[in-house]
């Protein structure tokens, strides 16, 4: 029993220091996209890897912590708070929600309900943004344009995530625990 304790401990261990990197990692990749400004919002979702990453090999849990303190963290630090929104409202959260969508067997449906609720959260951000900052009023073909290719976005980080899911868990998994790396 002692052994077992011992053991579990050193899991827990491992686990809450490959969360504490891969947090500081998230934070930098972002922080580092948002002030070169050439791949602001992509580092978002390259960010969002990561949370995908520790919700497949620790769980929702340990996913969720991670994805929260990160959120704060680029709400303290980033220079432009529209990314830490992004981050915070759409990107860093999707991983964590993606398993419910996941969860609804009818495929048709399960793609509408995920853009369903991804457009509500874009849209949402984007009412916010027109009322807190009154930008000049958007031509309504550029704004739909732009919810346009949103959601073709959406469509294929969606199904790279299931890909990339899928080669992490088949191909790196054992990789990565044979060498005492997660």
């Amino acid at each position: 029993m002692a052994m077992k304790n011992k053991q579990s401990g050193m899991g827990n261990t491992r686990r809450i220091a490959v969360s504490g990197i891969m947090a500081a990692l998230s934070v930098a990749i972002v922080y580092v996209a948002a002030v070169t400004e050439l791949f602001s919002y992509s580092g978002c979702l390259v960010a969002t890897i990561i949370v995908l990453f520790l919700r497949v090999e620790y769980g929702m849990r340990t996913a969720a912590v991670v994805y929260a303190s990160v959120s704060a963290l680029l709400w303290m630090i980033l220079p432009d708070k529209s990314i830490a929104a992004v981050y915070t409202f759409v990107t860093g959260i999707y991983p964590l929600v993606k398993i419910y969508f996941d969860k609804i067997k009818n495929k048709f449906l399960r793609v509408a309900v995920k853009l369903l609720a991804f457009n509500a959260d874009i849209g949402a951000l984007y009412a916010a943004a027109m009322a807190l900052f009154a930008p000049e009023a958007e031509s309504v073909f550029i704004t739909a344009a732009m919810f346009a290719l949103a959601n073709f976005t959406f469509l294929v980080v969606d199904f790279l995530f299931d890909r990339l899911t899928a080669l992490y868990v088949v191909k790196y998994r054992q990789v990565l625990k044979r060498r005492g790396i997660i």
